[in-house]
């Protein structure tokens, strides 16, 4: 229990670093280009008893093709590799259709996928996750430039 409310404190302050656009030890936000996973996370959140971290290159996403990688744990922080995960994309403020991606498993609890976006404004993913069987969703907002 002690290191679920680590690791979720772990992914708050991450999260707040991202908000700053500094990625931890003062780097800055990822470069495109560069590994999503070293980046920081665009948005992360619950998925029931799971924590699903996402991240894309390039790290501030443009219209136009970006990769998406989901990084999931369990509630003791262990990566969680034994799952099938999906991207649901749309926008918050228009419906642009179906827009569903499953996501390619990398390794190490890590899941990842090329995404469409349409058009800057706000985004929706959500990150479907079904293990055994369970599935699980959490819902993450994020802007296009």
């Amino acid at each position: 229990m002690r290191r679920a409310i680590l690791f979720v404190l772990l992914v708050i302050a991450l999260a707040s670093l991202a908000a700053c656009g500094q990625a931890p030890g003062g780097a800055g936000p990822s470069q495109p280009g560069s590994n999503p996973a070293a980046g920081v996370p665009l948005a992360s959140g619950p998925a029931g008893d799971l924590m699903v971290t996402l991240y894309t290159n390039p790290a501030q996403p443009n219209p136009g093709q970006v990769s998406f990688e989901a990084a999931i744990t369990d509630a003791t922080g262990s990566p969680v590799s034994d799952a099938t995960v999906t991207f649901d994309l749309n926008m918050t403020n228009m419906n642009h259709g179906k827009n569903v991606v499953t996501a390619t498993p990398s390794g190490n609890g890590r899941y990842s996928g090329d995404v469409f976006l349409m058009m800057p404004g706000p985004w929706r993913v959500i990150v479907g996750v079904d293990r055994a069987g369970k599935q699980a969703d959490v819902r993450l907002d994020f802007m296009v430039r």
